[in-house]
C-alpha cells in the first residue's frame, strides 16, 4: 500500500498504465512489465546461489545499504528474508 502511488506513477512513464484503470491495476502493470524485461534479459527469477545458510549475512547487508535512503517502503530484516527465501526458490 505504501508503493502503490510510486508503482502507479511509474506505470505510466513507461506507458504500462491504461487511461481509467485503477492505481491497484497500473502497480499489477508495471509489476508484469519488470518481470517480462527480466525474462527477455535473460534473469532468472530464481537462483541456487542464495543459499538459506547467508540469509543472515545478507539481510544485515541490504538493512544497512538501506539506511539513509528513502524508499517507498523501509526494507527491515522480515522483509529482506521473505525475499531473499522467494529468489532462493
Amino acid at each position: 500500500a505504501e508503493a502503490e502511488a510510486p508503482l502507479a506513477e511509474l506505470a505510466g512513464l513507461i506507458g504500462v498504465a491504461a487511461p481509467g484503470q485503477s492505481a491497484s491495476a497500473h502497480v499489477r502493470a508495471f509489476i508484469d512489465a519488470v518481470i517480462e524485461l527480466r525474462d527477455e534479459v535473460g534473469i532468472p527469477a530464481t537462483s541456487e546461489k542464495i543459499k538459506a545458510e547467508d540469509f543472515d549475512y545478507i539481510v544485515d547487508l541490504a538493512v544497512t545499504e538501506a539506511t539513509g535512503y528513502f524508499p517507498p517502503k523501509m526494507l527491515d530484516k522480515a522483509g529482506a528474508r521473505h525475499i531473499l527465501s522467494m529468489i532462493a526458490g
